[in-house]
């Protein structure tokens, strides 16, 4: 059974009166502590993930309407991103007989190369409003609103780790924020971080030791799935 990158980045949490410190998700042994903070990591290791490949100008492309350097969210909660020309990488929070059907009736018109990546990729998410100050710490992007909007999506090295970095703000209700948590903001900054599985244990605990001036919590996958329909 396969364990998340923040239960053995950080080890085991103590036990408490609310129940195990593991749960069982689709096969993966997950953290189901629960944060109150404004500041947040999230391991979403357990989500099914694809890389695609395919004609940047084919019927897949016209299908999925990613452009590149974008990120879409699709029915089912499933998250598309294309960081290069014919190239998508797909995050299932659910079921994937639909996604597979679709690819396998594209696949009948044109060459498609489809590779489940779910136990090669680490995938953390960080979210609050001091997201954006915690990454830059570890990466040379510039993430302002501007230049980095929700649903922007690129590949960088963060803290020397080769990074999907796809912005994906949140809501504050989503993640349990009071109005003045919020600081008048509707949407809450949020980074969906996927890199090599063999990576994610570095790269989680350059973020929670870059996070900790600014209070981040880790939260478990179960309770921060239980509040929200996608990844």
């Amino acid at each position: 059974m396969a364990e998340s990158t923040l239960l053995r980045a950080l080890g085991e949490p103590a036990r408490g009166p609310s129940g195990p410190a593991r749960v069982e998700v689709r096969g993966w042994l997950v953290d189901d502590r629960s944060a109150e903070g404004p500041l947040r990591l999230v391991d979403c290791s357990s989500v099914t993930k694809f890389e695609v490949q395919a004609d940047p100008t084919g019927a897949l492309a016209g299908q999925l309407a990613v452009a590149v350097g974008e990120s879409e969210l699709f029915e089912a909660g499933i998250v598309g991103a294309s960081p290069a020309p014919g190239e998508w990488h797909l995050f299932v929070p659910g079921a994937t007989d639909g996604l597979l059907r679709l690819l396998e009736g594209v696949a009948a018109e044109e060459f498609v190369t489809v590779v489940e990546v779910t136990h090669g990729r680490a995938l953390l998410r960080l979210s609050g409003l001091d997201a954006p100050r915690v990454l830059s710490l570890l990466c040379g992007l510039d993430l302002s609103d501007a230049a980095y909007p929700s649903g922007r999506v690129t590949v960088a090295p963060v803290a020397g780790t080769r990074t999907l970095v796809l912005r994906d703000d949140v809501f504050a209700d989503e993640l349990s924020l009071a109005a003045g948590d919020a600081a008048e903001e509707v949407d809450v900054p949020s980074y969906l971080l996927c890199c090599d599985r063999s990576s994610g244990q570095w790269l989680a605990e350059r973020i929670v030791v870059a996070g900790a001036p600014f209070g981040l919590e880790l939260e478990g996958y179960a309770p921060y799935r239980a509040r929200r329909d996608d990844v």
